[in-house]
């Protein structure tokens, strides 16, 4: 079993008078785990496809990105930029601010039953989307042994975003309340 830790740093971003995009793609930043025990935890499936970010302006203009570049249809991400165009209007609903997610379906890492392309929000706690969210597949106090029973219902089970497939990643572990707000780690169904 593996774990990763992620960290990266916030960058603002905002787009020039030319209407090029300027700065980086900003990420959340997480920071170490301090102390597992009496932790809350919320735990969703790991999706594998391509890390995706839209953004809403305040004015409706809506943004597609990668993980470290914003996108155009003129410099394409495996159709990223595409579905956000044609989706413009239910990413605005969304509100105004960056929105993450994994772009996944076929043609797209472990391509999910090769299942039409499709943006999967992070958002799980909202549920006035019009995109399917990270399935939450447990919520409570931390324990390994209730992470190693998740692990094995994925691999005996298969994915609950996307059922009959039966290769899933893993999961993302999110650790909750004020201090712990920014920290996750990630565990996979396979040796990696």
């Amino acid at each position: 079993m593996t774990y990763a830790q992620s960290s990266t740093t916030c960058t603002a971003t905002e787009t020039n008078s030319s209407g090029s995009l300027s700065e980086a793609i900003p990420h959340l930043k997480y920071s170490g785990i301090q102390s597992l025990s009496r932790a809350e935890v919320i735990v969703t499936e790991k999706i594998d496809g391509t890390n995706a970010v839209v953004y809403v302006h305040e004015d409706g203009r809506v943004l597609a990105g990668s993980r470290n570049r914003w996108i155009t249809l003129d410099n394409e991400n495996l159709g990223f930029a595409r579905y956000v165009e044609d989706h413009t209007e239910e990413f605005r609903e969304m509100g105004p601010g960056y929105h993450y997610g994994e772009f996944i379906g076929c043609g797209i890492q472990r391509r999910y039953n090769n299942i039409p392309k499709e943006f999967v929000s992070f958002e799980h706690w909202r549920a006035d989307l019009r995109f399917r969210t990270v399935p939450i597949l447990y919520t409570g106090l931390w324990s390994q042994t209730a992470m190693t029973v998740i692990l094995q219902e994925l691999k005996s089970g298969g994915s609950v975003l996307v059922p009959g497939f039966m290769n899933p990643e893993g999961i993302v572990v999110q650790f909750q309340g004020n201090k712990a707000r920014h920290i996750a780690f990630k565990m996979f169904c396979v040796e990696v």
